[in-house]
């Protein structure tokens, strides 16, 4: 394998490798803000807690799982410590003149240069001289950010920076691991000797999200401040209406989905389309995908996901259907 050719492999790994970061961030954002909402309300202090339960004991497993996941060390994964296991041992193939290129186009960028003088000699002079001295500073710039990330003055990453993130990695790992293993993804007969708290859970998380900021610069330049995504809308619009309403009977809410049922679009896959996601997941199974099959299989996956999400946009019930809603919105504000 070339040196381009493991590096682009990098970047396909680290792409996957950041979408399962950024789900993790989401999924942690919106438990911590439900319960805010939950324990800033002083109606839901004395009312059950099983839906509380439940969401505290689905966040716990579904952040254990991903992080144990990016955390994996198995041959075939995709995993945040395999790939800068790899990195260690390829260190070279993340140079600082590759990491240069990703500046490259600010740096021959020519800045917009205003009042310059009259004659021209002394405006070209002028104008190559702030392009000189720009170009001088990004690369200082470009040069600062990879002795910050890979190494000071290293022509290359330094493997003992990639160990050291690997053994942060794994500490932070150490407190879930076990309970992971024998009682989320398995069962396993001897309990864990340790139960992970939700300390635990934010301390990995913060290392991993670290890690993943500092290789995102390093694999894709720019820079990112979190991996939280910014909501172009306000997601926590639905708590601001009642979710059950006594007046909608079960019979009327199997009637009305049935009713949407029949007017959903066509939400499959077509007959051809879905022997080719078959034929790439048989393969994928296999390992003997290629690259491109590989994206093709993504894109698959990701039309099926859309037109599934599709189906229950459609199909999605009211909780107050029809008729019966007069005067149930007026009723839960008195």
């Amino acid at each position: 394998m070339t040196n381009e050719e493991r590096f682009t492999r990098w970047q396909r790994w680290f792409e996957e490798i950041e979408k399962q970061a950024v789900t993790l961030a989401v999924v942690r954002h919106i438990y911590e803000t439900v319960a805010e909402i939950v324990s800033a309300n002083p109606r839901l202090q004395n009312a059950p807690g099983d839906f509380v339960w439940w969401m505290a004991h689905t966040y716990r497993a579904t952040m254990l799982v991903g992080l144990w996941a990016l955390g994996a060390k198995s041959g075939g994964v995709v995993s945040l410590y395999r790939l800068l296991d790899d990195i260690r041992k390829h260190p070279k193939v993340l140079s600082r003149e590759r990491f240069l290129r990703f500046y490259g186009k600010l740096i021959n960028t020519e800045p917009v240069i205003v009042g310059l003088p009259d004659d021209p000699q002394q405006a070209t002079a002028l104008r190559e001289f702030v392009l000189s001295e720009t170009r001088a500073e990004m690369e200082r710039f470009a040069n600062d950010d990879f002795d910050r990330l890979g190494g000071h003055g290293k022509p290359h990453i330094d493997p003992q920076a990639v160990e050291e993130d690997l053994r942060k990695l794994e500490q932070g790992l150490t407190a879930l691991k076990e309970f992971t293993g024998k009682r989320i993804t398995f069962y396993n007969s001897k309990p864990p000797q340790s139960l992970p708290t939700f300390k635990d859970i934010d301390t990995c998380f913060g290392v991993m999200e670290g890690l993943v900021l500092k290789y995102h610069t390093l694999l894709k330049g720019g820079a990112l401040i979190s991996l939280l995504p910014t909501w172009q809308y306000d997601w926590t619009a639905i708590f601001n209406c009642a979710w059950k309403s006594p007046k909608a009977s079960p019979s009327t809410l199997r009637k009305e989905f049935q009713r949407r049922l029949q007017r959903v679009p066509n939400w499959r896959l077509g007959a051809k389309k879905q022997r080719r996601l078959s034929a790439l997941l048989q393969k994928n199974s296999e390992g003997t995908l290629t690259p491109d099959e590989g994206k093709e299989l993504d894109r698959l996956m990701e039309e099926a996901d859309s037109l599934t999400l599709l189906k229950a946009k459609w199909t999605r019930v009211p909780f107050v259907v029809g008729e019966e809603a007069k005067g149930w919105d007026e009723s839960q504000n008195t």
